[in-house]
């Protein structure tokens, strides 16, 4: 071998060594590597496990001692666990845990069937102000059956990226929260609610949109088709072709059948339809919302007198009444003035600003059920919705800055107590101008005639009354308000 190979080959193997070592060590490094990430992904897994194995044990807890009962309302324990631990889940976990409350009906806890049903129960558990970021939810069968997450509040939550495929969500509220990059594959939204809910690229997909309602939403960079903008409802918001939409001319979606035509036994026969609460009783007589119409309360065969405020009065049911067919309900609404009759909107939904040009504080929309145990089927005059103050607050109505209006009348009733005191204050600058007291009962709807001119403001306070159902709070019902701005 000559001089000149030794010296390569002397050369060579100290290289091939070297080479050999370092692609050695960075094998071993990446597999080291690999196996640190994936004991940290199983230590992740562990721990995500762990978090909602505590959450479901906590709950049973809460439960067995009572925690999760109607009593424990606002169930603050409740929601303090459920919090602490949404902090820490993955969205995997957080799909998992919407499963168990909806399965337990610790939320969407109303017995819904359309999801246009009237909602009085409160969820015990808030999903409000929490991140639902890139969760998945999905029927394990797919097309099959439709995952049930009926009338479940996702108010105020962030939901960016999150996809709905064949999930039942009829009469969900969306309201105030952000849907951006969101996918609804295949679900159902009948009765759904999109109060300012943030839509860029949301897309609607083959979802149907029967009878929900989008408000002062911007649906320029979402996905809808042409069939589902006929089959919603929309109020002051910006169409995907850039149209602006201040109102729908007509309510649109399913329409629960919720009354009975029939003619009260003992008045003539009349072209008006007559509205039944389905137990037998009648409940009134409905013409067109802008003429007079006839308060009946009857059991049996007898009719009971509705009455028409004019000075502060008391509705106490007398022992004894004197039967009148042509005591108006409804006051007549005359030129000029404008009759709202609070069927623009679906259950829940609280009146936004600009609604008839007036700006409404605490005005919450109810879906009347002519069965319900209630108020307010006496307070339903006309369609299917009524007004009331949210959680018995004060309710104001105004009419924004530099501008003046009038209230003609309206129809009120007490919604969970008898003798209920409702002080009615009208403001002009800052400064009362008019006042009224009246007394309201829950099985008798009154016309309430104040013939107001020139306020800026009306204040609504309820105070006193008894407990007259399971249900309580110091709650007015209002429909058919007869008002003007100028």
């Amino acid at each position: 071998m000559s001089p000149t190979v030794e010296l390569l080959c002397a050369a060579t193997i100290p290289i091939a060594f070297a080479a050999y070592t370092i692609v050695t060590n960075e094998q071993k490094s990446k597999t080291a590597e690999q196996r640190r990430q994936f004991d940290l992904r199983q230590a992740e897994e562990l721990k995500q496990q762990k978090l909602y194995n505590k959450f479901i044990n906590d709950t049973y807890t809460l439960h067995r001692d009572g925690e999760l009962d109607e009593q424990a309302k606002p169930w603050a324990f409740a929601n303090t666990r459920y919090r602490s631990a949404h902090l820490q889940w993955d969205s995997l976990r957080k799909t998992d845990v919407l499963h168990f409350l909806k399965d337990r009906e610790l939320i969407g806890r109303n017995k819904c069937h359309t999801g246009c049903e009237v909602k009085l129960l409160e969820d015990i558990i808030y999903l409000s102000e929490l991140s639902f970021d890139n969760i998945h939810l999905r029927s394990d069968t797919g097309s099959l059956v439709q995952l049930n997450l009926k009338c479940v509040r996702f108010q105020q939550v962030s939901l960016t990226n999150a996809t709905f495929s064949y999930v039942n969500l009829n009469g969900v509220s969306f309201d105030q929260s952000r849907l951006n990059g969101g996918k609804f594959q295949d679900s159902s939204l009948v009765c759904g609610t999109f109060h300012s809910t943030e839509l860029r690229g949301t897309d609607f997909d083959n979802s149907d949109l029967q009878g929900a309602v989008f408000i002062n939403v911007d649906l320029t960079k979402a996905k809808l088709t042409e069939k589902q903008t006929n089959e919603a409802t929309f109020y002051n918001t910006t169409m995907p072709n850039g149209t602006l939409i201040s109102q729908s001319t007509t309510t649109k979606g399913p329409l629960t059948t919720m009354y009975v035509t029939a003619t009260p036994p003992s008045l003539p026969p009349t072209s008006n339809s007559c509205f039944c609460d389905c137990r037998g009783r009648t409940r009134g007589v409905r013409g067109s919302k802008n003429s007079a119409s006839t308060l009946v309360t009857a059991e049996s065969s007898s009719l009971t007198e509705a009455f028409t405020i004019t000075d502060e009065i008391s509705l106490a049911a007398p022992d004894h009444y004197t039967t009148s067919a042509s005591t108006p309900l409804t006051a007549d609404c005359p030129n000029g003035y404008t009759l709202i009759d609070f069927e623009s909107f679906t259950h829940g939904v609280q009146i936004p600003a600009g609604y008839y040009n007036l700006q409404w504080t605490n005005a919450v929309i109810l879906s009347v059920d002519p069965a319900d145990k209630s108020g307010y089927p006496a307070a339903l005059t006309s369609g299917r919705h009524v007004a009331y103050n949210g959680g018995g607050n004060p309710m104001i109505i105004s009419a924004g800055s530099s501008a003046i209006f009038s209230i003609k009348s309206f129809v009120a009733a007490a919604a969970r107590r008898n003798n209920l005191s409702v002080t009615m204050e009208g403001y002009l600058s800052g400064k009362i101008v008019h006042s009224k007291k009246v007394i309201l009962q829950t099985t008798l709807a009154a016309v309430i005639t104040l013939d107001w001119n020139g306020i800026d403001k009306i204040r609504f306070t309820t105070s006193g009354g008894t407990v007259a159902f399971t249900a309580d709070g110091k709650i007015i019902a209002m429909d058919n308000l007869c008002s003007a701005v100028t």
